[in-house]
């Protein structure tokens, strides 16, 4: 798995201007729907992401990928929707840490 030239480039510019702000890069997995994480688990997607974010300089992911299990939370497969949304934000507050 390689990523197109344009959003690479893309990347490398914000990871810079990460670096030279002293600001921290992490990486989020968010919710999506059983399915397809299992789906994602059996091409092994998430492999490829540390991949490319090890190159990115991103020092460490936070797993929300399982946490809202009801559809309810989801817009889609691998989309939260507004209350889903408002959750995930709420999650993301309190581990900020």
């Amino acid at each position: 798995f390689k990523p197109k030239k344009q959003l690479y480039n893309n990347l490398k510019a914000i990871t810079e201007i990460c670096k030279n702000n002293n600001i921290k890069i992490i990486g989020i997995k968010f919710p999506i729907d059983p399915f397809m994480n299992e789906l994602y688990s059996k091409i092994k997607v998430l492999d490829r992401v540390k991949l490319i974010a090890s190159r990115f300089r991103v020092s460490s992911f936070l797993n929300y990928q399982t946490s809202f299990n009801s559809p309810l939370l989801l817009d889609n497969q691998d989309h939260v929707n507004a209350l889903g949304a408002e959750l995930l934000v709420d999650e993301l507050i309190k581990n900020r840490n």
